[in-house]
């Protein structure tokens, strides 16, 4: 496949197949269909350094890539977004030379701990399953998806983030998280069994928790310091329970919302949400 437009696709098999347009803005490395042919890493350097670098803002190693390592990606120094998908490529060190990325996507990461992110602010990072333990860079917003060995986000300035099915992780770690102001946990776990880990998130201004047991302790949910609003997938009886013991929350389960012991709609609810969040 040869470069069309502005988008430029790289078969890593046949790399020298491809022509970069002049305009490029998006290049992808990707598999070829025949699953006997191997990537040509040394090729594939070689057609990276002919691309026109000022103009690139995505590049996506395609899940079906076998690369093990990355490409000169270094050259690209304006690039914003990055998606890697495969599952073979170990050293993502090249990653700090780019000083301009603000949307990254990492899927089963070998490595335990991304020291090459540290220093830089993104506005999006998604993770997806991997090795990852420990979860501490810079982001507005971090999605962590079925990540079994993810436990600590200490260390981590983050604002939203979404945890879903990331079993192991320790609740506590939240506490220290500067400025998180959303947290969702969704899922298959963390299980919450207590909110006492919120009670030490000094910015939390909403939560959102699936991932309850019918033992949960909702006890610590109102000493919560900044926490205004809530969504916890409780029964009716449940919620209006919590709802009353934390008469300054805004809260539902998705059938029904509260503020205190009066009855609200989910129009009213979702629109104060929103406002506290200022989104």
């Amino acid at each position: 496949m040869t470069g069309q437009g502005d988008i430029f696709v790289i078969i890593e098999s046949r790399p020298f197949d491809t022509t970069p347009p002049s305009d490029v803005r998006h290049v992808q490395i990707t598999a070829a269909r025949a699953a006997e042919e191997r990537p040509r890493p040394d090729e594939i350097d070689e057609v990276i350094r002919r691309v026109p670098a000022e103009g690139v803002r995505t590049l996506r190693i395609h899940y079906s890539s076998r690369l093990t390592r990355l490409p000169p990606i270094d050259r690209f120094k304006n690039l914003k977004v990055l998606e890697i998908q495969n599952r073979t490529i170990k050293d993502l060190g090249p990653l700090f030379a780019l000083g301009h990325l603000e949307s990254l996507t990492l899927t089963s990461v070998k490595a335990d701990r991304l020291p090459a992110l540290q220093g830089r602010r993104y506005n999006y990072v998604r993770l997806i399953r991997g090795n990852i333990v420990q979860l501490d860079l810079t982001a507005r917003n971090v999605f962590c998806q079925e990540c079994s060995h993810l436990v600590s986000f200490g260390g981590a300035e983050i604002s939203f983030a979404d945890v879903q099915s990331c079993k192991n992780v320790d609740l506590s770690t939240f506490a220290p998280v500067r400025g998180l102001i959303d947290l969702r946990i969704v899922g298959t776990g963390p299980v919450v069994t207590s909110f006492d880990f919120a009670v030490g998130c000094r910015d939390l201004k909403n939560l959102t928790i699936t991932t309850l047991r019918s033992t949960t302790d909702f006890s610590a949910l109102g000493r919560a310091p900044a926490l205004r609003s809530a969504f916890l997938l409780v029964k009716r009886s449940m919620l209006a329970r919590v709802a009353g013991d934390c008469p300054h929350l805004v809260i539902s389960n998705g059938d029904v919302c509260f503020r205190g012991c009066q009855q609200m709609t989910h129009f009213d609810f979702e629109r104060e949400r929103a406002a506290i969040l200022g989104v």
